[in-house]
């Protein structure tokens, strides 16, 4: 949700002005995915054995006592970086139960024409990726996607920008994609998985590439505000699109339990290797190898062969 990204937002940015280091904030993320990556394989038969209004209400109850306790940290003065690693692996744990079980419950409380805009809102309040697409395409995108939300504050903090106004970016960023799925019905149905799928790793590449070469604040802040959560609002959708259309609806806590043992698969990977090369070389390295794995991603993308055969938006 909303208090979970300013969170997220937040910690990145005091772990990176404690330590200096790229890799502090990578293994945030690695802290968070190595849990989550684990548990999404097997909870699947819990969930469905269990009430998902309990386990969602549990799992959202641990997450707020870990943000309590990083709070108390902080005006105790005793907050470290390796207490954020600790919050973050049992936060990984939480989600591991809380976003299938959530799903589920979305899918059998809203009507199935209301479907695409719930769908919508929940892109829009957690911001968040939910891949389902041939494994390589998907691994890299979500790999991508998980690394420049973590650094995408300190590349523009890095130039020179005050934290306020980095906030407000991010901020304007996430308004940016509500036309998206407000008149998602007027193209996710029309287009098809392949074309949407290559439209996302195009705007991923120009993204990542001007990230990885301007060094224009302003020229950087468009793009972030233009492209950023839209292309994770895109992805999400399509994300809808293709579980509908390749998974059978008696195995979606199952397949959502893989699509988040990928994503963070994907993500532990990304993470590491990222943040080893903005440490050795810089973020704009970084983000320039980012924009070649999105490349190779696109061409992926070409032999990509998925039918419309369901109408998800309209």
């Amino acid at each position: 949700g909303l208090g979970s990204s300013m969170t997220g937002f937040a910690l990145v940015l005091w772990a990176y002005g404690q330590s200096h280091s790229a890799m502090s904030v990578s293994l945030m993320s690695f802290c968070n995915y190595v849990p989550y990556v684990f548990l999404s394989l097997f909870v699947g038969g819990f969930i469905d054995r269990h009430k998902k209004k309990t386990i969602m209400l549990v799992s959202d109850s641990i997450a707020a006592a870990g943000s309590l306790a990083v709070l108390a940290l902080l005006l105790a003065g005793c907050l470290v970086v390796w207490n954020i690693y600790a919050i973050n692996a049992v936060v990984g744990v939480t989600n591991a139960f809380q976003q299938p079980a959530s799903a589920v419950a979305t899918g059998r409380l809203v009507p199935k024409e209301k479907i695409s805009n719930v769908s919508g809102m929940n892109s829009f309040s957690n911001n968040l990726i939910v891949v389902f697409s041939p494994m390589l395409a998907a691994f890299l995108f979500a790999g991508c996607s998980g690394v420049n939300m973590n650094y995408s504050p300190v590349l523009l903090s890095g130039l020179g920008l005050p934290t306020g106004i980095v906030g407000t970016v991010l901020s304007i960023s996430t308004v940016v994609e509500i036309p998206l799925f407000l008149f998602s019905n007027k193209f996710m149905d029309k287009l098809s998985g392949k074309v949407l799928t290559a439209l996302v790793f195009v705007m991923a590449i120009v993204q990542f590439s001007v990230y990885g070469l301007s060094k224009s604040a302003w020229f950087v802040m468009a793009v972030v505000v233009l492209l950023k959560a839209v292309t994770s609002t895109l992805y999400m959708m399509l994300t809808l699109k293709m579980v509908r259309c390749l998974v059978p609806a008696g195995l979606t806590t199952t397949g959502l339990a893989v699509v988040g043992a990928v994503n963070s698969l994907a993500g532990i990977v990304m993470q590491n290797v990222c943040g080893w090369l903005a440490g050795e070389w810089s973020i704009g390295t970084m983000y320039l190898l980012m924009a070649v794995c999105c490349v190779v991603g696109l061409v992926i993308t070409m032999f990509l062969r998925v039918k419309n055969t369901e109408t998800v938006f309209s």
